[in-house]
């Protein structure tokens, strides 16, 4: 069986994919999501986290890195997890290799803003957001949208 591990630097996010996974993955996936105490923690806890995936018997399972920008420059970040990855002994999706075991993502404002990516769910779980809305000015890139959780 397929399984995908998540690691996110808190809980919040942790709280929303424990939430939207179970709608989104296929039922024979299975998952788990864990989280750390910040950025920080995640950072400094990341290599060893991610060795102990290296050595492990099961050829389907992922590690997906949730990682939030805070105002970081967004390629060293990248580079830096990459590098991590690279450290653990595991290939990452981009470095281009087919049986990758890591995506590394980074959240570039703040994990509310997906919601805004696909509008026509928004539209479809809440009534009063017009599914015209990510053609209005401000939401038409939702990784620029000033705090997207307000």
């Amino acid at each position: 069986m397929a399984c995908i591990d998540f690691f996110t630097e808190e809980e919040s996010a942790k709280i929303i994919l424990d939430e939207i996974l179970p709608q989104i993955l296929p039922h024979d996936i299975e998952w788990n999501v864990y989280s750390f105490r910040g950025k920080k923690d995640m950072l400094g806890k990341l290599l060893f986290r991610l060795r102990a995936y290296h050595h492990t018997p099961l050829a389907f399972r992922k590690v997906v890195v949730l990682i939030d920008s805070d105002h970081q420059d967004c390629i060293e970040l990248k580079s830096e997890l990459e590098q991590i990855a690279a450290k653990a002994g595991l290939p990452t999706k981009t470095s281009g290799c087919e049986s990758f075991r890591v995506v590394n993502r980074i959240v570039v404002e703040e994990l509310e803003a997906w919601f805004f990516g696909d509008v026509q769910a928004l539209s479809s779980a809440y009534s009063s957001v017009p599914k015209s809305l990510s053609g209005r000015r401000g939401y038409e890139f939702p990784d620029k949208i000033h705090d997207p959780a307000e």
